[in-house]
């Protein structure tokens, strides 16, 4: 098994120096060691950006052969490791051919389009960055750079394509791959072994592909709606419902040191499945959410959830008693965690399967050190700072129904992004009321935490980007104004109109003259905006001096009428005059 520190990643960078397009992945062989998908640090890049080929490859595993896309030739695509303070360039080669058939609105369609999301990443969403509306024909290329501030939190973020229509095709079929931004330990207030080295990092891309869970979530059968039958389609058979890939292996081996303690960093990529995952006999432990760590870490679990789109962080190991034992394993469970077997809107849990294969090993470094020695209280930035004691702006809904492509989001069905939902002001608190009737929801740019305990899952504090709940949820809304997108994330459901937008709005001018300063500042002290707190200052000032004019004035007058009653003069200065 190959695992990966920071000090170790150009290392393993040149270990996997390969053609892109030449495939390295035994599909079908169970139990081979597992493999770490390639490593591209971005910042080696930083002149011309690094060439991200999206291509049509062969998929040749258990039970299922067939033609699919992905990204430099294997599934998953390469991990991008980025830096802070940077802007990482990557640049798209659509290498599909054309023509591309078939295009309209909320249906399948495109198929050979594409473009990146950066999900989960705190950047600009207008080109050349996360813009989801940039649309990349065949045989063509386009220049993403990414503005990653000096601020952004170090974490474990995946990127795919997001081109309405054809988001469910391209994903489902293997075109995704994970990033890392990388943490900054000066800054971060982690423990020294979370950022050295002396804990070793496994990525684990979990794909399910392809998708059968209903035909029209199989990619055959998106194909066939996107593209007429005389087309050059490129997927051509279909597999088992549930072949579920780890870094683009059959049931991989995953060799862990005993009383040793790994960071895994895990996503779950898939049109519409979710997972609880449990490895039985060994300690599991939350890092991190959605790239962003818990307020108080780490949290001690019994399992991992992930929904289509989730990334969890978290920290596993293995006690010295199952050294040799072959029965360890990643599963995942039906009917265990939080979530049933099938939600009544086709969602299907993975259900009981063999993920992985761990082997348990004697070895050097088990130091079998206890969970406490890692706690931390992160230093989170501004931007995801803790919402759950501060006032906020205002109060908005989103809710997923039922509707003609799955579902619809606020009762409307996606028709283009100049239809926003409601507007929020930038750098205001919102408390957000999610009802979304067992789909997950996802808002780009701009994460929620929970307010409140929902389950054993969803714990008040936490940050999500993706979320399959019900409940109150806050939101920060922080430094990239414009169009955000918000969706559902089974990606079938998405690209058949469950989708809307919200607008981030300047401070109204007529809003400050008004005094309704609510709507435009951060709160930050007590409850209070910096500016509300300026009006209450200013007002206490010319309060001061009105009494300050009344005192002098009734004084003033007290000895002028004394001065006139005696007959005399004064000669004394007026203590109250104004110089």
């Amino acid at each position: 098994m190959m695992c990966f520190t920071r000090p170790a990643l150009l290392l393993l960078l040149v270990l996997v120096l390969i053609p892109a397009t030449v495939s390295v992945r035994d599909y079908k062989t169970p139990f081979l060691p597992l493999v770490q998908p390639q490593i591209v640090m971005l910042a080696d890049h930083y002149e011309n950006g690094f060439d991200l080929t999206l291509d049509v490859l062969e998929y040749d595993g258990p039970g299922a052969k067939f033609w699919t896309r992905g990204y430099s030739g294997e599934i998953p695509g390469p991990t991008l490791v980025m830096k802070r303070g940077t802007t990482p360039k990557v640049n798209l080669i659509n290498a599909l051919q054309t023509p591309s058939i078939k295009s309209g609105v909320n249906t399948f369609s495109r198929p050979n389009n594409t473009n990146i999301h950066t999900h989960g990443l705190h950047v600009p969403h207008e080109e050349p960055g996360d813009d989801v509306f940039i649309n990349v024909p065949p045989q063509s290329t386009y220049n993403y750079a990414y503005e990653i501030p000096e601020d952004h939190v170090g974490g474990t973020y995946w990127y795919h394509p997001h081109l309405h229509g054809s988001t469910a095709l391209q994903v489902g079929g293997g075109a995704h791959g994970l990033i890392i931004v990388e943490d900054d330990p000066s800054k971060d207030g982690l423990p020294a072994k979370l950022t050295d080295g002396s804990i070793e990092e496994i990525v684990l891309v979990i794909s399910v592909i392809p998708q059968q869970s209903d035909d029209d979530a199989s990619l055959h059968a998106i194909e066939a709606a996107s593209s007429p039958a005389s087309s050059n389609t490129v997927t051509t058979t279909a597999g088992p419902s549930t072949l579920v890939l780890v870094n683009g292996q059959n049931k991989p081996t995953i060799t862990l040191t005993a009383a040793k303690w790994y960071r895994l960093r895990t996503v779950l990529a898939s049109v519409l499945h979710f997972g609880n995952f449990f490895v039985e006999g060994c300690e599991l432990a939350v890092l991190a959410k959605d790239g962003v760590y818990l307020l108080n870490g780490p949290r001690a679990t019994e399992f991992l959830f992930l929904v289509s789109g989730n990334r969890v962080d978290a920290l596993i190991k293995c006690p010295s008693a199952l050294v040799g034992n072959d029965s360890v394993v990643l599963e995942s469970k039906s009917g265990a965690g939080i979530q049933g077997d099938e939600d009544d809107d086709g969602a299907t849990n993975i259900g009981n399967m063999i993920i992985a294969k761990i082997n348990v090993v004697a070895g050097d470094g088990g130091s079998d050190d206890p969970l406490s020695t890692l706690d931390f209280i992160p230093n989170l930035p501004s931007y995801l700072r803790d919402l759950r004691s501060v006032s906020v702006h205002g109060r908005k809904e989103i809710g997923i129904d039922d509707g003609p492509g799955g579902c619809n989001i606020n009762g409307n069905s996606w028709d283009g992004p100049s239809n926003p939902m409601f507007s929020v002001y930038a750098s205001t608190y919102e408390d957000i009321a999610v009802e979304a009737d067992e789909h997950p929801l996802h808002v780009h740019i701009n994460p929620l935490q929970v307010q409140d305990n929902i389950n054993a899952w969803y714990r008040s504090g936490d940050w999500h980007d993706v979320v399959l709940a019900n409940g109150n949820f806050r939101m920060h809304v922080a430094d990239h104004k414009g169009t955000v997108v918000t969706h559902c994330h089974w990606l079938n459901h998405e690209d058949r109109g469950c989708m809307g937008t919200f607008e981030i709005l300047d401070c109204p001018e007529d809003d400050i003259a008004a005094g309704n300063v609510g709507n435009c500042s951060t709160f930050i002290y007590f409850g209070f905006t910096l500016t509300q707190i300026g009006f209450m200052v200013g007002g206490v000032v010319v309060v001061v001096l009105v009494a300050g004019v009344v005192f002098c004035f009734f004084k003033k007058k007290k000895k002028e009428k004394t001065f006139i009653g005696i007959g005399g003069e004064s000669n004394d200065e007026d203590d109250c005059e104004m110089t």
